[in-house]
């Protein structure tokens, strides 16, 4: 191919929901549980940990939720080491973007959440904020 030709970067495969299992059942496998929550498994590093809420919803992996105890630091460590596993499995994500509490500052907080979220590559299926925002990321790779 020559030097000034660009090859079309490909685009990804849909959501699959037996992908979206395997990466479930790996991480319920491999990561410690939440022992308050046993739904939750603990994601992130020893001194930056967050619990996620994961389930199998259609063809993605939903984020239920994400909590820390240490606000801007362990979440966004716990979501980049679930966005890199989505990346090698090649599994769609899936969330709605919702700050806890229903407080006169919830669409303040709710469009912060969002902002954050799209660091990571996530995307707003709408533009609707209801009750929170719906978004997608795609496997990178």
């Amino acid at each position: 191919m020559p030097d000034n030709v660009v090859e079309p970067i490909a685009a990804p495969e849909p959501p699959d929901a037996a992908k979206a299992r395997a990466l479930y059942d790996y991480i319920y496998g491999n990561f410690t549980r939440n022992p308050l929550i046993e739904e939750d498994v603990l994601m992130g590093t020893v001194s930056a940990v967050a619990t996620l809420d994961l389930r199998v919803w259609d063809d993605y992996l939903h984020i239920q939720s994400v909590q820390t105890l240490d606000p801007g630091f362990g979440g966004s460590v716990a979501l980049r080491q679930l966005c890199d596993l989505a990346d090698k499995f090649g599994v769609w994500l899936h969330l709605i973007a919702t700050p806890f509490g229903m407080d006169k500052q919830f669409i303040k907080k709710a469009r912060k959440l969002v902002e954050w979220y799209e660091h990571f590559g996530f995307k707003r299926k709408d533009s609707r904020m209801v009750q929170g925002a719906a978004m997608i990321r795609a496997p990178r790779g």
